[in-house]
C-alpha cells in the first residue's frame, strides 16, 4: 500500500487538493472525483466542427455557407453534413434567405452553443495541462528517453518529486 500526499492544483483559477502517491503517481481520483476526459464534449472534438464553432465564435453576425467552408477548407457536403449535426445539438441555427435573386444561407452560433463549446474548450485545457504536467521534465529534442520516461523507474511508476509546479498554459 503507497502512503500519500496532497498537492495543491490550480484549477479554473482555484488551488485544489490533488491525491498523489508518494512516488508522484496520480491516484485514480482527480479532483471533485472528475475524469478531465469524460468532459470532453465528442460533437465538438471532431476537427471540422472544432473548425466550424471556432470560426462562429468571432462572427456576431453569423457567418455565410460560403464563407464558412472557405474558412475551414470543407466540401458542401461535408459542412453541410457537420452543420446538421450542430443545428440538431442546439449550437448553431441556419438561417435561408435572398440576397435579390441568390439564395443565401446565414450560420449563427447560438448563446447555448457558445456555452458548450466555452465548456468543451476548459475541459480540453484541463486535459492539455494534465498532459503537459505529465511531460514535466521529458527532454524536449529527445521526447522519452529511453523509450519511456526519463523519471520513470520502467515498472509505470514515476520517481518524480510529489510536488511541483504545473506549467501556465495561458502564456
Amino acid at each position: 500500500m503507497s502512503d500519500f500526499t496532497h498537492v495543491e492544483r490550480a484549477v479554473d483559477g482555484a488551488r485544489v487538493d490533488v491525491g498523489r502517491a508518494v512516488d508522484g503517481a496520480r491516484t485514480r481520483h482527480e479532483p471533485d472525483g472528475e475524469n478531465p476526459f469524460a468532459a470532453l464534449e465528442k460533437l465538438f472534438h471532431e476537427p471540422a466542427r472544432m473548425a466550424i464553432v471556432s470560426e462562429l465564435c468571432g462572427a456576431l453576425d453569423g457567418l455565410s455557407f460560403v464563407a464558412l467552408k472557405e474558412d475551414c477548407e470543407l466540401t458542401d457536403g461535408n459542412l453541410s453534413r457537420h452543420l446538421d449535426k450542430l443545428q440538431k445539438e442546439g449550437v448553431v441555427t441556419i438561417d435561408k434567405s435572398f440576397v435579390g435573386a441568390r439564395p443565401r444561407t446565414t450560420v449563427h452560433l447560438t448563446d447555448a452553443g457558445r456555452a458548450k463549446f466555452i465548456a468543451y474548450l476548459q475541459a480540453l485545457e484541463a486535459v492539455l495541462r494534465r498532459a503537459a504536467d505529465a511531460l514535466h521534465g521529458v527532454e524536449p529534442d529527445r521526447g522519452l528517453v529511453g523509450g519511456r520516461h526519463p523519471a520513470s523507474s520502467g515498472h509505470g511508476r514515476s520517481r518524480r518529486s510529489a510536488t511541483k509546479t504545473i506549467p501556465d498554459l495561458g502564456a
